[in-house]
Parts: C-alpha cells; structure tokens; sequence
C-alpha cells in the first residue's frame, strides 16, 4: 500500500475543545507491505458413473484376467505384505494376490483372488494402496532383480519392492 511519508506531509488547520479541522499536504510517499492471510484449498475428486456394468479397476478379481502367455515378470513374488502370483493376460501384465501377510487393515481389504496392479509392457500402469485406491505406477525389475513399484499420485508417492520367489 501506497501512503504519504511523515517528514514530507504539511498539516495546517484550526482546532480547539477536542476538534481538529485541517489539510495535510504531501509531497512524498512510500510502499508498506500490510501482510494478509489466505486460506487456499486445492482439492481433487474424480466422481465414476457406471456404465455399462463395468467392473471398477479396485473390484477386478482373477475372473476378469484371464492367463494368455507368460513373460520376465511371471511367477509368484513377495513382500512383507502380500504374496503375489504375476502372469500376462492379453497386452497387460497382472498381479492376482495369493495371500496377504501385512497388518489387519490390509487383511480387511483384500481376499484371495483380488488384483493388486496392472501393468503394459512399457511398465507403465495402476497400483492399488492398502485401501484400494488405484495410483499411476511405474513397474520394472531393479539391480537386485527385485520387481520394483514406484507410485505416485493424490498426494502419495513412494517405492515398494517384491521378491521372486523360487520354485
């Protein structure tokens, strides 16, 4: 904000009993940064309309995925968490969860059978968090020959690993 400066501002008036009246006269000014407070909120929703009775990406089951071929990426695979088996089923590579070994709120969210990600062969694909919500991911075979899982998205990013496991 712009406002008169006081070694350059002329006052001159009459006044007495309380009253004051005058002129002030300017002849320099100076910029004072008032700080203001703003409460801004960014948020995202994304609101799904059924159509066609399509199953939603987070209900898919083994049923939809049928096992067409296999690739470097087949097999059954580990973490801490679940136990998972991977197979090609047409252009995508699928991840059906065999058992699930983390904590009780993961238990609560999924069974045998349910899909855990999906992925194309250029590793580009949808990862489902503990609670099922699907995140852009990034899925390739680390140094250690580890599938490794790089997720991002609604304010999460992060890596989890899987072990092959050996038959």
């Amino acid at each position: 904000m712009s406002v008169p400066t006081v070694n350059t501002t002329n006052i001159s008036g009459v006044g007495g009993g309380g009253y004051f009246s005058g002129t002030a006269t300017t002849y320099g000014s100076q910029n004072v940064v008032i700080p203001t407070r703003q409460d801004r909120y960014d948020q995202d929703g994304i609101f799904l309309r059924n159509v066609n009775d399509v199953i939603p990406l987070w209900e898919r089951t083994k049923k939809q995925y049928l096992e067409t071929s296999r690739n470097k990426f087949s097999g059954v695979w580990r973490n801490e968490d679940y136990l998972l088996e991977l197979y090609v089923s047409g252009e995508s590579t699928v991840a059906i969860i065999l058992n699930v070994t983390g904590n009780d709120d993961q238990k609560s969210f999924w069974s045998q059978g349910d899909l855990k990600f999906i992925f194309n062969k250029d590793g580009g694909g949808i990862y489902l968090m503990g609670n099922r919500a699907p995140l852009v991911a990034n899925f390739k075979i680390n140094k250690f020959r580890n599938l490794e899982v790089e997720y991002r998205g609604g304010g999460e990013s992060g890596k989890v690993n899987f072990a092959l496991v050996e038959e």
